[in-house]
């Protein structure tokens, strides 16, 4: 027999399911991928700082052919990180540098490599697609 406690506590919780994200649910949901910029916007052993879907991207290209894809936000305090200026090589001297605290990350991993950012840039799958760049 369920007891009255079971009843009312599946009555309070059962609600608050919707509010669960889908994974948590255990379905899968499905990546997004985000078309991102021209394969030839992305200079060789540089990187771009690229905006789409409301969102801010570096896409660098260590090796010809080989892109990388990292978010724009420096894993220390949120501020942008590269160049000010879109048009301009977001790596310079071997780094992609936050421009709030002075943050360095590798163009080619994401780890920082120099402080006071301790966790690497979130990474994200690249994938080319006749002359564009696409994201997930």
């Amino acid at each position: 027999m369920i007891s009255r406690r079971s009843v009312l506590k599946g009555s309070i919780l059962a609600p608050l399911a919707f509010f669960l994200p889908t994974r948590a649910l255990g379905k899968v949901t499905s990546k997004s991928v985000i078309k991102v910029c021209k394969v030839s916007a992305i200079p060789l052993k540089g990187g771009k700082i690229v905006a789409a879907s409301g969102k801010a991207f570096l896409i660098t290209q260590p090796r010809e052919g080989d892109y990388r894809a990292f978010s724009a936000t420096c894993t220390h305090n949120g501020c942008a990180i590269g160049p000010g200026d879109p048009s301009a090589n977001a790596v310079q001297g071997g780094v992609v540098t936050c421009n709030c605290h002075g943050a360095q990350f590798n163009p080619e991993n994401g780890v920082a490599v120099r402080g006071p950012a301790q966790n690497p840039l979130t990474k994200y799958t690249v994938k080319v697609t006749g002359n564009y760049l696409y994201i997930s």
